[in-house]
């Protein structure tokens, strides 16, 4: 039987927060780009992205923890010591930096239309008319009729 291991939250913090893809480079093993996302060369339905991973094949995620635990055969305590360790067969683990929170602009609708429209779409619709007229060759005769540049001309 195991000897208890306590453990503080920001021990187990740091540790669920290591990047998988030098967990993985550390081991040994392999890891492909997929997109924005890692895939695990190993086992093509584990992607990963930072610390946090995904199987697609069993549906089960998690952290750096979780992912030690699921696919190494660790038990918690193990995984945590492993990535609190800081390196792995002198290989140093990355730790996932802290995403910084975005400033939002305050919503603010544009200014009425004369039509009763807003001007969104007042803007969208110009771009649809100057690329119907410059690609397509075809101009308003009136409003809501369009006809071809090549007929116009006759």
């Amino acid at each position: 039987m195991s000897k208890f291991i306590p453990f503080t939250e920001e021990e187990i913090y740091q540790a669920a927060h290591t990047e998988i893809k030098s967990i993985l480079e550390a081991k040994g093993e392999k890891a492909e780009r997929s997109g924005t996302e890692w895939m695990w060369a190993a086992n093509h339905s584990v992607k990963f992205r930072g610390h946090v991973f995904y199987d697609h094949s069993t549906g089960d995620k998690g952290t750096a923890i979780d992912f030690l635990c699921t696919f190494f055969n660790m038990r918690f305590q193990d995984a945590v010591c492993t990535l609190n360790c800081r390196d792995y067969n002198g290989i140093e683990f990355e730790r996932s930096a802290l995403k910084k929170e975005r400033k939002h602009r305050p919503f603010v609708l544009p200014g009425k239309s004369r039509n009763m429209k807003r001007v969104y779409w007042e803007e969208k619709d110009a771009q649809r008319r100057r690329y119907v007229h410059n690609q397509r060759s075809v101009v308003q005769a009136s409003e809501g009729v369009w006809i071809s540049r090549s007929i116009s001309s006759v």
